[in-house]
């Protein structure tokens, strides 16, 4: 019978670093953020497919157009007229009117 010698593998960074051991083993059950989490400690960086996107819905009307909106609103042009022209809804366009007097 032939004795097989063990061949020694480098250690797995998770292994070395006790706390990021400890937090993989204990997720939650939320398997992709230990993933996100492992691949970040491991890699320094998370590759572009797997970083986190902004939260919450995209603008109804983006950002550059709310000054525009509010000088519109400001000479008078009623809020329905503004809303058709930016193909949104009159409650979005009072709300960025509303944010701006910081109610």
């Amino acid at each position: 019978m032939k004795h097989e010698q063990a061949v020694a593998r480098p250690m797995h960074p998770l292994e070395l670093n006790d706390a990021e051991r400890e937090w993989f083993l204990n997720a939650c059950g939320n398997y992709v953020t230990a993933y996100r989490r492992a691949v970040q400690v491991l890699t320094g960086s998370l590759p572009t497919w797997a970083e986190r996107q902004s939260a919450g819905r995209p603008l109804a009307v983006a950002e550059e157009h709310h000054e525009e909106i509010r000088e519109l609103l400001a000479l008078g042009v009623p809020v329905s007229k503004v809303a058709t022209r930016y193909s949104t809804s009159r409650a979005t366009i009072t709300r960025i009117r509303d944010s701006e007097q910081g109610k």
